[in-house]
Order: C-alpha cells, then structure tokens, then sequence
C-alpha cells in the first residue's frame, strides 16, 4: 500500500490530497512518463476543479494519451501551463485559432505562460477549411523537435488528433487502422476522415 501527498499551489492556497491503493508500483515506473499521465492527470484535473470554487475559473484537464509521447487535451488556460510541465510533458502545441468563441484563452496568454513554465510552444493553428499539407508538415516537424512528450490542444482535441494522425500516416509510415485504432481507444472516432488520411498520404508519400 502506497500513501502518497500531493500539493499543489495556486494563487496562494495550498491544496493536500491524499490517496491510497496504487498497489506495487516498479521502481522504474515512478519516473515513467506515462505512468505519471495515467495517475497524477486525474490528481491535477482534480485540484484544478476544487481550487476554481476559490479562484472563480479554472480548467478541468482530460489528458488523453495517443501514443507514448503525444497527448491531446481540450482547451487550457494559461494558469494550467504549469501543471502540464509538472506531468512531464515538454512541448505544447496549440492547435486552436483565436477568437473561436467568446472568453476563449488568448494564444499569446497561453505563449508567456507555457514559457514561464519551461515549455517548448509552438502556435499551429487548425480549421478543417484551413488544413494543407505545408500545416501537416508544420506540425510533423514540430513532434520531431519536441525534447519530451508533447501536449497537444484545440477545442476538444479532436482537431490535435487528426493532425496526429495525418503526421504519422504521411512521415512515419503507419497505417490509417493502426493510427484510427489509438484515436479510437482514447475517445475520437477517425471514421470520418479517413479518405482524407489516404489523400495526404497519397499526396505527400508520392
């Protein structure tokens, strides 16, 4: 049985957590990515959710791990950039234009915050009208300098999925039902546009 205490600071107050129950944990899966995802993302989302009865806004995370060193989210606020670094993730891609809907974080927000935090940042904004294959390849090269798991968001990172997705058929090979298959496991259905995965991936492998 493992007892553990999180505490996390915003704004001044102090959150305590306890939990019991992780059961044996491996040595070498305390400092693993992913399990830190699994477990600690609940934690935050949490906290989160309680310290915004104090603070009067806060963003509930639902990280989704699409592969070992990509997650997507819905959207985020600045104030969550550094909870996000605390979960191990070392680049954030923002995916969602500004201006969508009213009170929606600003992108320049979110680039001073994730800076302040120790963050790689890169803005990629995406529409399905807007979508080209110069932006596929923007945000493959961006996976590819990311020193770190890479947190992804849009409006409800459906859109960050889909670029995934679009990037690993087009530069890494893999097939349309092998990247459908892990965007399905985490909740978004690529049914939909997979004739466009096999266009691009037609397009852009020649």
């Amino acid at each position: 049985m493992v007892v553990f205490s999180l505490i996390y600071i915003r704004s001044g107050l102090i959150m305590n957590q306890v939990g019991r129950g992780i059961g044996a944990i491996h040595r070498e899966e305390q400092n693993s990515w992913r399990f830190r995802s699994r477990f600690e993302c609940c934690i935050v989302g949490k906290i989160n959710q309680i310290s915004g009865m104090w603070r009067g806004s806060a963003s509930v995370m639902n990280i989704r791990e699409i592969s070992e060193d990509y997650a997507v989210d819905g959207q985020v606020l600045p104030s969550d950039m550094q909870a996000i670094a605390d979960l191990g993730f070392k680049f954030v891609i923002n995916n969602r234009p500004d201006g969508e809907e009213a009170g929606q974080a600003l992108e320049a927000d979110l680039r001073s915050a994730a800076e302040a935090a120790g963050l790689s940042y890169r803005f990629i904004p995406m529409t399905m009208p807007s979508l080209t294959p110069e932006l596929v390849a923007d945000h493959n090269a961006a996976i590819e300098s990311a020193d770190g798991p890479v947190f992804a968001f849009c409006r409800s990172g459906t859109r960050s999925t889909i670029l995934w997705a679009l990037t690993q058929v087009c530069f890494h090979g893999r097939s349309i039902a092998e990247v459908s298959s892990a965007a399905a496991a985490q909740g978004y259905d690529l049914a939909a546009v997979a004739p466009l995965l096999e266009g691009y991936r037609t397009e852009l492998r020649g």
